[in-house]
């Protein structure tokens, strides 16, 4: 793909700079930057629903593992069906010219649906799933991060809003790779990423319906199962990751362990009296 195929035009080049300067200017976590960026970046080329997950590819496993699952505009159902969609066994022969691309490059790339689909994705299982979450095409822009893992941001169109044009697209890839730093925060640590996943399957639905902060009435509901088994697969979840609960869980996956933050006592310990 030629990337200069589609230059921006001054109205979109003027929206972009006052999107990343209103981000970089913003108060708040990374959580909130996320946040802010992707509506922004939503209204620009025209969609509502979008992810920001961590993607991990590991010789082990054909089909990625994510962690994150930062959100917007879905419903509990709707997340649930796209989180089931992301495990299924598919996904990998239909990503397979997307991550080969990457692979290559060895770059932040974006791109969408029909630049590399090749009509596996129409009337497949994996399409299916997405349909049920209201999803009919997508951008995906991905920054690999190490060998094995990348910061994925993925924005979505329902049926009948049409494709993203190749302006739309290199829009959203101006934007996300300006903000290099966003890409590296809110990740679990190395030991996790790593652990990740090792977790069952049936279990990784589970793991991003906790990570969303549902009850676990609600996730039985969702998930038509005893309380009893969501409680069996809770503990499984909370065991595979050393944390006791789900307050825990949430901010171990958010904000990581608190081991990347300068201490109080460190900086006390280093820093230089004056008299």
């Amino acid at each position: 793909m030629n990337e200069n195929s589609t230059p921006t035009q001054e109205d979109d080049v003027r929206q972009i700079v006052r999107l990343l300067a209103d981000i970089a200017i913003l108060n708040g976590d990374h959580t909130t930057k996320k946040i802010a960026l992707l509506t922004g970046l939503c209204e620009l080329i025209g969609a509502k629903k979008w992810v920001w997950v961590l993607r991990i590819d590991t010789p082990e496993k054909d089909t990625p593992t994510f962690a994150g699952y930062l959100n917007g505009g879905f419903t509990t159902e709707e997340f649930l069906s796209l989180s089931t969609a992301g495990a299924h066994p598919q996904v990998s022969e239909i990503e397979a010219p997307m991550k080969k691309e990457l692979e290559h490059k060895k770059c932040h790339i974006t791109l969408r649906l029909e630049d590399y689909d090749r009509g596996l994705w129409q009337g497949s299982e994996v399409g299916e799933l997405a349909k049920q979450a209201g999803v009919a095409t997508f951008i995906s822009s991905t920054r690999p991060m190490s060998d094995t893992t990348a910061s994925t941001v993925v924005i979505y169109r329902a049926p009948g809003e049409g494709t993203f044009s190749e302006r739309e697209r290199r829009i959203a890839h101006i934007i996300l790779t300006e903000v290099g730093w966003l890409h590296t925060l809110g990740w679990p640590e190395k030991q996790y990423i790593e652990t990740l996943p090792r977790l069952p399957k049936s279990n990784m639905v589970l793991l991003s319906l906790l990570l969303q902060g549902h009850s676990r009435k609600e996730m039985a509901e969702l998930m038509k199962l005893s309380p009893h088994t969501i409680g069996s697969y809770i503990k499984a979840i909370y065991k595979h990751f050393d944390v006791t609960s789900q307050p825990m869980l949430m901010n171990r996956f958010i904000y990581g362990d608190g081991h990347d933050v300068i201490s109080h006592e460190f900086l006390e310990q280093n820093t230089l009296k004056t008299d």
